[in-house]
């Protein structure tokens, strides 16, 4: 074995001695600060004047494992009013290096605070209670080199934001701090739960920070760091973004994971951000509440003294995605830089409507989007901003909106201005801002269902004044919109097929606006409820020039080409009153059978000629009444049908003037039928309009204006109308016509032209009755289809100077008479005739399918019976006298012959002062007596000279043609007669008893046979009577003489009343006559 040498024994005693001298100098060192009592006042004098705070603790320790610790428990620190707490700790323990105590320093190698609890605040003025501790960055004499912190909490109450207090609490703090020196870069590691009023998050921070040494500002200190926090409750914070940005409510829960290196001034970051069920409220920018379920954001961003420049910006709201990136330039400035791109993925409106920022859109946009964008897709395919900050809050100024550019892509959009309005739907094509103007590029649709192409763009959008909406627009309108776009109903009355082209261009401002359009309808076919129809091929199109302008719609040029006929239009419409004031219509010179078959309804009118209008109106009014119109419609060689049953109006010519709430025509001439006819028209007061009438013919043919007789053709002479047509009510303020001799001159009305009732008046110097007859005859001629159900009705009141009834003359003719549902009462019926006075009343029932029914009351008053007989045309009877009647009868059919057969009816006669002459029976009664034998007087001569007579009275029944009578008494100077019998007027056949008292004729024997009244008696008083019975034909009846007691009782009673016979007889005439 070697042997050490000296030198190396040397080195190792010297080396022993030290160890043992440090181990010697740190024994007594430890030995001494072991016993922290008697230090116990100098550590509370040092903390508190480091802490500048008023410190104690309840007792300490000392071990020696692993090297010397400390330890302090219940440690109590008061805030610098030495009143409040400012913070607690369990137990602080020391672990302090051996070595450094050999040269008398004292370094702490680890600090240990086991639950610590600290109080944070911020007071209304913004000052925090640890700004002190902040401000002071001296070098302590005591070195640390690691802090550690366990189970920690703090409390952090800011009443600067909230007055009242806002507070932050932080548990379980786990606190990690490597060699904390002000100026040097420290490790930090940091866990933490935030309690948030019971809902729970985090905050994790691991890495570096350099605290800012003396004289430098607390944000020059820097970070390097990773900060994860999860779990944040948004609206915990909302005081501290409330003051920069009026955000009503944010809620959710905040995410955040961030890299951050660097200080305030200058530093870069990446990271993400993301939030739970956001639930947004900022009315001033977004108007609706944003709620989506998961938002994120992931960023790169970098900051320097001159600028902020965010490299990568991803943002993903639930299914939406947005990239980008932005930079801020010269913030050291006064008027900074910013610049920004964004493009994000498609997204549909309904889905992303409530993230539109109406807030900060032009009033003008955001209205528009809002009231009339319905759905969608939409991309921002392109969007910048480069401009200073001057210029993106004024963009409304100079050129300023020339630092945005933005590209939208729009697919399956949806536009709609209205439920009367068809919708603008499969919009695609692209919507892009550039400078002053909003520009829809490419743009291509349906309205309604019709594919429609757009080209526009709103000028001047951003800035103050009106702006401008150029267009050009190109469509092929189907069915439902061509209904629209002409203001009729598209059911199923209007039917439009074919290809056409519509091409509309717009310029101008809302209040200045020009709208032009051409749209060519040759090879449409379309029909509108039958009334208008177009065949495909036929030349028609439309062009328009207008402008709206301070608030009327001007429509400058309009024009109508259909076949030959050209329209041209002008007119002024004011928008906001809803009414025209003014406008102008006119065509060219157009034969009117070239556009028949536009029109199907007229073509049952049959309508040829050549026609041409022009009519203008102007005025302030709400309606056509009030407008001050002016125009002419002429018209030459004009022939059309009216109706049905008329034959044709032909030649018409004539003009119509149109002027101020009137129309007239001039004299217009022409021929319905083969009646010439001539005429004027006038029309007042549109609202309420009159219609007046004047027309006349020399020769008017009835079957010309659809009415006929079954008696052949009926020709009106000197036909002349004066009618006015006022609301529902026709006036016939005159009518004249003559039919043969007869003259008719009506006046009345019609009250209500939709029921078919006439109150008229009659006058006439002369009617025949077999006119009347022949007019009653007259019947519209029958329609193919007849839809009306009403019949007509009738009051009338007629008076006649004269004329014939049945070839019965007459005079002074009155009656009134009603016509309604088929009856016709006459009230009052009063003439003059044969030199007496006839008045009666009754009805008449004119039943469908049945005979006509006659009931009449009536009196005859004085009439010559001579020459009503004379009238009647008997040449074997003749009667002279006065006759008096009053009596009832009914009748029904529809001949003569039928109205015997059914007459029904009484009547009392009277007849005075006459003489019955050529009297048949009469003859050949007196011819049977033979006078001779039983008087010598002489009998009236019936064929010459008649048989003159007081009265003639009696009653008449009339049954089943069979008129009867009973009491029928004929009293004369001569003799009295009375007939008892019936007299068949339809086989003209009677059968009647006969009873004769001669009298005062038998004037031989007046001397001697005495005379009391009307009884001739013989020596024995016994009463003279002379009894016949007459049968057969009125023209040759048998007469044969009868005994009175060969009569029935029933008879005898009769003729016992009549000659007021006793009820017995002492003789019977017969026996002496014909010797019975």
């Amino acid at each position: 074995m070697k042997k050490p040498t000296r030198k190396k024994i040397v080195i190792f005693a010297i080396i022993t001695f030290l160890l043992v001298s440090a181990a010697a100098g740190v024994a007594t060192v430890l030995f001494t600060l072991s016993n922290l009592n008697a230090y116990k006042e100098d550590i509370v004098t040092f903390f508190n004047k480091t802490l500048n705070r008023e410190m104690s603790y309840e007792n300490e320790e000392f071990s020696f494992y692993f090297g010397p610790a400390f330890t302090f428990r219940e440690i109590k620190i008061k805030e610098k009013n030495g009143k409040d707490t400012f913070a607690t700790i369990e137990r602080l323990t020391f672990k302090v290096a051996v070595f450094p105590l050999l040269v008398g320093k004292i370094v702490i190698k680890k600090m240990h605070l086991e639950k610590p609890a600290g109080i944070l605040y911020r007071d209304r003025d913004g000052v925090l209670n640890i700004s002190d501790l902040l401000e002071d960055q001296k070098t302590p004499s005591i070195e640390v080199r690691r802090i550690i912190v366990s189970h920690g909490a703090m409390t952090f109450t800011d009443h600067h934001i909230v007055p009242s207090g806002l507070t932050i609490n932080l548990k379980d703090v786990d606190l990690s701090i490597q060699k904390p020196v002000w100026g040097r870069a420290t490790d930090l590691k940091l866990l933490a739960a935030i309690d948030q009023k019971g809902k729970k998050g985090t905050l994790s921070v691991s890495g570096s920070i350099r605290p800012s040494v003396r004289n430098e500002s607390l944000a020059d200190s820097s970070i390097d760091a990773r900060i994860i926090v999860t779990g944040l409750s948004m609206d915990q914070y909302g005081p501290y973004y409330a003051k920069y940005l009026p955000i009503r409510k944010a809620a959710g829960g905040l995410d955040i994971d961030a890299r951050i290196k660097g200080n305030a001034s200058r530093f870069s970051s990446e990271g993400s951000v993301a939030v739970k069920k956001l639930n947004l409220q900022y009315p001033q920018v977004f108007h609706a509440s944003l709620t989506p379920k998961d938002v994120s954001l992931d960023y790169t961003i970098q900051r320097t003294p001159s600028e902020i420049i965010m490299e990568k910006l991803d943002l993903v709201v639930d299914d939406f995605k947005m990239s980008g990136n932005f930079a801020i330039k010269d913030i050291d400035k006064k008027d900074p830089l910013i610049t920004a791109k964004a493009s994000t993925s498609p997204v549909s409106l309904e889905k992303m409507g409530a993230f539109i920022p109406y807030g900060i859109i032009s009033k003008d946009v955001a209205d528009f989007i809002k009231t009339h964008i319905k759905g969608g897709t939409y991309q921002l395919e392109e969007g910048s901003i480069l401009g200073r900050v001057s210029q993106i809050a004024h963009m409304g100024e100079n050129e300023n909106c020339n630092v945005l550019h933005v590209k939208i892509g729009v697919d399956k959009g949806i536009l709609s201005y209205g439920k009367n309005v068809p919708v603008f739907s499969g919009i695609k094509g692209e919507l892009e801002f550039r400078g002053r103007d909003m520009l829809l590029n490419h743009m291509s649709g349906k309205f309604g269902e019709s594919p429609m192409t757009l080209e526009g763009r709103i000028t001047d959008y951003c800035v103050p004044g009106p702006s401008g909406y150029p267009f050009t627009l190109t469509m092929t309108p189907g069915q439902k919109e061509v209904a629209w776009l002409l203001g009729i109903d598209a059911g199923s009355n209007f039917v439009f097929t074919g290809k056409t082209f519509l091409r509309m261009t717009g310029s101008g401002t809302t209040d200045n606006y020009k709208l032009d359009g051409h749209w060519n309808l040759t090879e449409a076919s379309y029909n509108y409820n039958d009334v208008f129809t177009k065949p495909p091929s036929q030349n028609n199109q439309v062009a328009f020039k207008s402008g709206f302008k301070s608030g009327e719609w001007q429509i400058e040029a309009f024009s109508l080409w259909l076949a030959s006929l050209r329209i041209n239009a002008a007119a002024n419409y004011r928008v906001r009153d809803k009414y025209i004031s003014y406008f102008a219509v006119e065509s060219n010179p157009f034969k009117i059978e070239n556009i028949i078959s536009n029109l199907p309804q007229m073509g049952k009118y049959q309508p040829v000629g050549s026609m041409q209008f022009a009519l203008t109106g102007s005025g302030m009014s709400k309606s056509i009444a009030d407008l001050d119109l002016h125009g002419n419609i002429a018209f030459s060689g004009l022939s059309f049908r009216p109706v049905e049953t008329f034959r044709a109006i032909s030649l018409l010519k004539g003009s119509v003037s149109i002027g101020r709430n009137s129309l007239d025509t001039s004299l217009l001439t022409g021929r319905i039928g083969n009646s010439p006819m001539h005429g004027v028209a006038t029309l007042k007061n549109f609202s309420d309009p009159s219609v007046s009438v004047n027309v006349s013919s020399a020769l008017l043919n009835l079957e010309d204006v659809g009415l006929q007789s079954p008696s052949g053709p009926v020709k009106l002479k000197n036909f002349t109308g004066d009618i006015v047509l006022k609301g529902n009510q026709l006036l016939i303020n005159g009518l004249s016509i003559r039919l043969n001799h007869s003259v008719f001159n009506v006046t009345g009305d019609m009250p209500d032209v939709n029921k078919p009732f006439f109150d008229i008046r009659v006058t006439s110097p002369y009617l025949d009755m077999d006119d009347i007859i022949l007019l009653s005859g007259v019947n519209a001629r029958k329609r193919k289809k007849s839809t009306s159900k009403e019949e007509l009705s009738l009051k009338a009141s007629v008076y006649s100077d004269r004329g014939k009834i049945n070839s019965i003359p007459y005079s002074e003719l009155r009656t009134t008479l009603t016509y309604r549902q088929r009856t016709m009462d006459i009230p009052a019926l009063e003439m003059n005739a044969f030199n007496g006075g006839f008045a009666g009343k009754g009805y008449i029932v004119f039943p469908t399918g049945g005979a006509t029914q006659y009931n009449v009351d009536f009196m005859i008053s004085k009439m010559s019976a001579e020459q009503i007989l004379k009238h009647a045309g008997s040449e074997r009877v003749s009667i002279k006298g006065t006759l008096t009647m009053k009596g009832d009868l009914t009748a029904e059919g529809a001949t003569l012959s039928d109205l015997k057969k059914t007459a029904k009816g009484t009547a009392t006669v009277l007849m005075e002062k006459g003489s019955l002459n050529k009297f048949a029976v009469l003859s050949k009664v007196f011819s049977i007596l033979n006078v001779s034998q039983l008087l010598k007087f002489q009998l009236p001569d019936m064929m010459t000279k008649g048989m003159p007579f007081t009265s003639i009275n009696g009653t008449l029944s009339l049954k089943d043609g069979v008129l009867s009578s009973d009491d029928l008494f004929i009293k004369s100077n001569s003799m009295n007669i009375s007939v008892v019998g019936k007299t068949d007027i339809v086989r003209e056949e009677l059968d009647h008893n006969i009873g004769i008292q001669p009298f005062q004729t038998v004037d031989k024997i007046v001397s001697y046979v005495p005379v009391a009244g009307w009884i001739l008696t013989d020596d024995k008083r016994r009463l003279m009577t002379l009894y016949f019975h007459a049968q057969g034909k009125w023209s040759d009846p048998v007469v044969t003489a009868i005994p009175f007691k060969s009569m029935s009782k029933g008879l005898q009673d009769i003729y016992k009343n009549l000659f007021r016979l006793p009820s017995r007889l002492i003789t019977d005439t017969g026996e002496v006559i014909i010797g019975r």
